[in-house]
């Protein structure tokens, strides 16, 4: 990480580290998402495709940078998200009748976890920052 001209600059090794940090965390979460202590395996695992989804979006634009800015991670973010109407929450999800779930439901609900798993990666960001300023 770097600053140039009073902002702040990541490069690929902060990002990989960043990314590791917020897929250990989906496995032992504190109560900033308390929905983490409630997901299944599956669900989990759809959170973390929302961590690497990110991280995969924000590596593409190492192909041109050498290190990206704020700015680039919200708009790499903001490609990735997609309307509120398309989400659910994962306890709506949870008080559906099994025998009610649609594939609708399912889509809905995995936006939903995809979308935590952006915003936990950003918060990793944000504390990442923090503490390497502090340094």
């Amino acid at each position: 990480m770097k600053t140039l001209n009073g902002k702040t600059y990541y490069e690929k090794p902060d990002l990989n580290e960043i990314r590791k940090n917020a897929v250990f965390y989906t496995s032992h979460p504190d109560e900033d998402y308390e929905f983490l202590y409630i997901v299944t395996n599956d669900e989990r695992k759809v959170v973390i495709q929302g961590i690497e989804a990110l991280h995969n979006t924000l590596m593409w634009e190492f192909s041109s940078e050498t290190a990206i800015n704020q700015s680039c991670i919200e708009k790499c973010h903001k490609t990735l998200q997609v309307y509120k109407g398309s989400l659910m929450h994962i306890k709506e999800y949870h008080l559906i009748p099994a025998s009610k779930v649609t594939s609708y439901c399912n889509q809905k609900v995995e936006n939903w976890l995809k979308s935590k798993g952006y915003d936990i990666f950003l918060d990793f960001l944000q504390k990442f920052e923090l503490k390497t300023i502090k340094k």
